[in-house]
């Protein structure tokens, strides 16, 4: 399934960002347009780029295996490794993320299909912006 979601509203200019996070079945494009004007934001932010296959490769996880593939994109140069808990419930994430997403989490590794081995608990922000994008979009 793929989503359009439009938001508008006000932000701090470090939130102006255009990102994408691939974790396999859950892929997050985001493309920002900012601006400093009273009600300057009545146009929609540009469409998302829909990056090519930049060579890397991390591993996803379906279920509880985490043994696929995943070819990243763009600038997703590292691979992510994390575990969250929902409802009691150990759900392993892992995929692809760029640079700028991996400042201060030490489950980030450069080198391809580098994530297989361990996990630790997962940055509350990074593991969130997909899942609270599939929760409003349910």
């Amino acid at each position: 399934n793929v989503y359009d979601v439009n938001f508008k509203g006000c932000a701090l200019p470090e939130r102006c960002v255009n990102r994408s996070l691939n974790l396999g079945l859950i892929q997050t494009l985001i493309s920002s347009s900012c601006c400093t004007t009273k009600l300057c934001n009545s146009a929609n932010a540009p469409e998302p780029v829909q990056s090519q296959p930049n060579g890397k490769s991390c591993f996803s996880c379906v279920g509880q295996s985490c043994t696929s593939s995943l070819a990243c994109t763009g600038n997703q140069d590292f691979c992510y490794s994390a575990s969250v808990t929902v409802d009691g419930q150990y759900i392993p994430v892992r995929g692809c993320v760029p640079k700028e997403m991996c400042q201060g989490h030490s489950s980030c590794c450069e080198g391809d299909l580098c994530n297989s081995a361990s996990s630790t608990s997962a940055g509350l922000l990074l593991i969130m912006a997909p899942l609270l994008s599939l929760g409003l979009l349910s």
